[in-house]
Parts: C-alpha cells; sequence; structure tokens
C-alpha cells in the first residue's frame, strides 16, 4: 500500500512538472496584472519546478529565476524586513536578489536592497549564516534604524498600484 502511495505521488508530481502554462493566461499575466502580483503568480507555477534540496534554483530559466529571486527578497522584507532577509538568506541570495532586481528593472527595490547592504561592513553581506548573525548583532541601534527605514519601501510597492511587466 505505501509503495502504491509512493507511485501515484511521484506520477501526479511528474504530471505538475510536465503542465505548460496557458499562452493566455501568460498573456493576461504580462499585460493585465501588476507586475509584483504578476510576478508572484507565475513564481507560484515555477515553484513546482524547483530542486528544493538545492541553495541554487535549478530547473529554472535565467528570467524564472529572476522572478524567483525577486519574490523571495520581497516576500523576505514585507515580512520580517531585511533583518530576516539577510538572517535566512545570507550574502548569497542578497548578490543574486540584485542582480535579478536590476533584470526584472525593479531599480528602486535595486536601490534599496544596495541600502540595506551598506549597513554591512564595506557595503557587503556575509556568505555564512554566521557571519551574517554576528555582523548584525553587533549593529547599533543607528544601522538597525536604517534597515527599518528601508522596509517602508518594500511594504509600499507591494500595496501601491505598479506597471505592468510589459510597460518598461
Amino acid at each position: 500500500m505505501v509503495r502504491q502511495q509512493f507511485s501515484i505521488r511521484r506520477a501526479t508530481r511528474a504530471t505538475i512538472i510536465n503542465m505548460k502554462i496557458s499562452e493566455s493566461y501568460f498573456k493576461d499575466l504580462l499585460f493585465r496584472t501588476e507586475a509584483l502580483d504578476a510576478v508572484s503568480k507565475l513564481d507560484c507555477y515555477w515553484c513546482t519546478h524547483l530542486d528544493r534540496g538545492e541553495p541554487i534554483l535549478l530547473g529554472l530559466s535565467e528570467p524564472e529565476r529572476h522572478v524567483h529571486l525577486c519574490l523571495i527578497y520581497t516576500g523576505e522584507v514585507g515580512n520580517g524586513g531585511h533583518s530576516q532577509f539577510f538572517l535566512n538568506r545570507g550574502g548569497d541570495y542578497t548578490e543574486r536578489a540584485l542582480i535579478a532586481l536590476q533584470a526584472m528593472g525593479f531599480s528602486d527595490l535595486q536601490g534599496c536592497l544596495e541600502r540595506a547592504c551598506q549597513v554591512f561592513t564595506n557595503g557587503t553581506v556575509p556568505r555564512d549564516f554566521e557571519e551574517v548573525d554576528r555582523a548584525m548583532d553587533s549593529f547599533s541601534d543607528e544601522q538597525l534604524n536604517q534597515l527599518h527605514s528601508l522596509e517602508s519601501v518594500i511594504n509600499f510597492k507591494r500595496v501601491t498600484p505598479q506597471r505592468s511587466l510589459t510597460s518598461r
């Protein structure tokens, strides 16, 4: 019985991975949906293609990785601020998120993340999670306030109507 359930789950997963997104739905997202909302909806589809065992987003094309990294950034910061993003993702994701934000044309969010990185020594977020934790533990109230002030930019972008993905 357990073997049969496993086979059913594997077959279901294979079906999901091989599903194609409807061209009309995709066009609707590109032309009629606000940018961050479209990115979020596309990411829900693309997440089924991730290899969750790897920190690098295997199986995604470069534009799909950009979408996913933008969502990771806005989701983490929207939920718990830049502190949460840095503590949960470290410097590797930070570098990739900056590239993704630039590629997606979200220059205001890119600038926000760049300013948040400046709080760290030499403007670089450590790759090692323990180093990030130690660095943030040593932040002054002023540094923490700098990070907190940038979070309003992210929250504003999440609730303010945006342009469509095709309007840039």
